[in-house]
């Protein structure tokens, strides 16, 4: 951990980041998180953010439970892994989210210096060009 002169939770080491061989296991929270956010009838989008190998966050859209055109499930999930952190950097942060991020998403990944973002077709692109690649969350 790297000292730092903000408050909250300090940062991670590098090597702890989610990388890919990590994808398949917080795309499935992403999924769930999702599937929840359709029972409620909005659009089927989930996201989970990931420090140090565990989820610190996850959402799914709420725009329209919560009447807030903002309430995109990568919003949600960065703003509830900034608060579990006590900071607004999340440099040491991944976020799985289930489809590519819109400007509105992305920009705020960008601002909160996320560090890995992956999406569902980033995976599936990946795994086309991989022998014996499966994507096991979709199955559930």
């Amino acid at each position: 951990m790297k000292d730092r002169p903000h408050s909250g939770t300090a940062f991670a080491d590098a090597s702890t980041i989610a990388r890919p061989s990590d994808d398949d296991r917080f795309m499935r929270d992403a999924f769930q998180e999702g599937r929840l956010a359709a029972e409620h009838g909005d659009v089927q989008l989930g996201a989970a953010s990931v420090r140090d190998g565990a989820v610190v966050a996850r959402a799914g859209n709420r725009r329209e439970v919560d009447a807030d055109p903002t309430a995109h499930a990568e919003i949600l999930a960065i703003r509830e892994a900034a608060r579990a952190l006590g900071r607004w950097r999340l440099s040491d942060c991944a976020l799985y989210v289930t489809v590519e991020p819109c400007a509105m998403c992305a920009g705020a990944a960008n601002t909160e210096q996320v560090n890995y973002l992956q999406h569902l077709m980033q995976i599936a692109d990946r795994c086309r060009t991989t022998p014996g690649c499966k994507l096991l969350f979709l199955g559930d």
